[in-house]
Parts: C-alpha cells; sequence; structure tokens
C-alpha cells in the first residue's frame, strides 16, 4: 500500500491548491464541500487499512469459470508481470489521468479547474481504496498462487498476510476509478479530448488487469469485478457530486451528495440525492 499512498499524498497537495473559475463549471466544488468529501475519503479509507487482514480464507476454492480462464505467465515473468501492473495503476494512469484533466483548463489560464480536477479525481482514488480494502478482508478469498502452492514465484511470496485478500482486484479497480474519472471529468468539462481519454484509460486498464492475472495473485473474477467497480465509482463520483449545471436550466442533474451512516446492520458510506 506504500505506492499507493504516495499517489494518494501527491493528488491531495495538488488538490488543496488555490486558483479562479471559468466556463464549464461543476456543482460543489468550493473548498468546503471538496474538503468534507476528502476528509471523509480519507477517514474511511484509513479505518479499513488499519484493519488486519484475515488469516484464513473465507472464500477458499474456485469456481469452474476462474479455473477455466486463470492463465498465468510462466513461473520466472510472473513478478515481471506484477510490476507492470503496479507502474501502470500507481504511476502511468493517475499521471496520465492529472495530466489529461490538467492540460486543457490550463492552456485556456484556468487554474482553478486544474485543482478542482485533481480533487475530484482523489475522491475517486479514496473511495475506491476504502471499498477495495474492506471488501477484501470481508471476502477473505485466497489468492490463486496460494491455491495452487506456487506463492513463492510470485511478489506476495515472502507476504503470508495477502494469502486470502484475492477479491477483488485493487490495481484493477483503482486503474478504472482514475482513468474514468479523467474520461467522465473530460466530458463534463467539455474538453475536445475526452473520447482519447475514454480509449487510452480503457486500454491501460485492461492492461493492468491481465497482467495481475498473470502475475499469478488474482483470478479472472476478481480483475473482472475490480474493473466493473473502479468504473462505477469513476464515473458515480463527477457526475453525482460534482454535476455540470445545464445550460439554459440553471440547476445540476444528479446532485447528491456522500454521508456517513451507523445501524444494527454495520456502518458505512451512503449517497444521498436525485439521479
Amino acid at each position: 500500500m506504500t505506492a499507493r499512498a504516495v499517489v494518494l499524498a501527491a493528488a491531495l497537495a495538488v488538490s488543496l491548491a488555490p486558483g479562479k473559475a471559468r466556463a464549464h463549471e461543476l456543482e460543489r466544488t468550493a473548498p468546503l464541500a471538496l474538503g468534507r468529501n476528502l476528509g471523509l475519503g480519507a477517514a474511511v479509507t484509513i479505518v479499513t487499512l488499519a484493519v488486519p487482514a484475515p488469516r484464513a480464507c473465507s472464500w477458499c476454492e474456485p469456481p469452474a469459470f476462474d479455473r477455466a480462464l486463470h492463465a498465468p505467465w510462466a513461473a520466472d515473468a510472473r513478478r515481471t508481470a506484477a510490476m507492470g501492473s503496479h507502474f501502470l495503476s500507481y504511476v502511468a494512469i493517475p499521471s496520465g489521468a492529472l495530466a489529461v484533466t490538467a492540460l486543457p483548463p490550463a492552456l485556456r489560464g484556468n487554474a482553478r479547474h486544474v485543482y478542482e480536477n485533481a480533487a475530484i479525481l482523489l475522491e475517486c482514488l479514496l473511495f475506491e481504496t476504502a471499498l477495495t480494502t474492506a471488501v477484501k478482508k470481508v471476502v477473505a478469498r485466497r489468492r490463486p498462487a496460494f491455491h495452487y502452492g506456487r506463492a513463492g514465484d510470485t511478489e506476495y511470496g515472502a507476504s503470508p498476510e495477502q494469502e486470502n485478500v484475492s477479491f477483488f482486484s485493487g490495481d484493477t479497480a483503482a486503474a478504472f476509478a482514475l482513468s474514468s474519472g479523467a474520461a467522465t471529468l473530460s466530458f463534463l468539462r467539455g474538453y475536445a479530448i475526452a473520447p482519447y481519454v475514454t480509449a487510452a484509460g480503457a486500454v491501460l486498464s485492461i492492461g493492468t488487469g491481465v497482467l495481475r492475472v498473470g502475475a499469478d495473485v488474482h483470478w479472472p473474477s476478481d480483475v473482472l469485478v475490480g474493473a466493473a467497480v473502479g468504473a462505477s465509482i469513476g464515473i458515480a463520483v463527477p457526475f453525482l457530486l460534482h454535476p455540470r449545471t445545464e445550460p439554459g436550466i440553471g440547476r445540476a442533474v444528479g446532485t447528491g451528495h456522500i454521508l456517513p451512516w451507523i445501524g444494527a446492520g454495520g456502518a458505512g458510506l451512503a449517497y444521498v440525492g436525485a439521479i
């Protein structure tokens, strides 16, 4: 989680800088609103990361679907696949998402949109990290390399605490959350590069998922669910928490809030608003 913490810290530093507003405004981008979302996301992320990893698996046997489609790379290439996936999810995609959402407003002299976009991308990453970490520890699914007794060939050979946190893929979810968030922001802001951002993000994110399976640390279903969850967060956060005001209408569509809740069945985050 160290690499992800670095990404979160860097994005937070950029997101808190001041700026000036122009056209294509999004709702709920005032410093107080952004700070509330970032603080809530950070708090829940810290709590989920602090919970110990499960020592025993609750989901130990893979279904036939995963057995049939799981195809790891050769033993001597699995660590290389893992490094490649981490480079995409922790370096290439975050830096690319920040760049493509910063360049158009920067060229227009709109510094405030640069910082707002960075803050919204950080929201996507925080909410994704919190949800992914919580699900991993609740589901307690055994990773494929541990299931087949070949963990020594993978990046987690010396990390037994990683054995039962396979579902779902955090790298894949982070990749899709950031790439989808950048694409959604690009469309909401009216950037001409939006289709290219979508295409490039999809290719890099899919590549991340493929490499996680190749690294023998995730089942195909881990990657598919991670992709679906990440993409959903990347779309929902900008669109539902920061929708663009429709021209001539004077109101935003899809306005809502993320709020914490505590009940008899547990605790978590809830979306309150209209779509």
